[in-house]
């Protein structure tokens, strides 16, 4: 069920998140609260599946700059909701 965790978040060292959100300003061009909104969708999505922050950030960014198909090898479907998102 979303919105309730069964075990604590990951920590995630200082340096790692730092590295992933220059990788999200890299691929998705994320400044401000677009940023920070990537930022904590990469530590949820590294958190939910399990995987590294980079691999999440690299999801993501690809993500914000409108590549969604790698979210399939995780059984992920990414809708398009163009200008729709708040």
């Amino acid at each position: 069920m979303l919105g309730r965790r069964s075990k604590p978040a990951p920590f995630y060292e200082d340096e790692s998140v730092t590295d992933a959100q220059r990788l999200l300003v890299s691929l998705g061009q994320l400044s401000g609260d677009g940023l920070q909104n990537a930022t904590r969708a990469t530590l949820d999505l590294a958190a939910g599946l399990g995987i590294d922050l980079q691999s999440a950030a690299m999801l993501v960014g690809k993500a914000a700059a409108g590549s969604t198909a790698a979210f399939s090898r995780y059984g992920l479907v990414v809708k398009n909701t163009g200008d729709k998102a708040a």
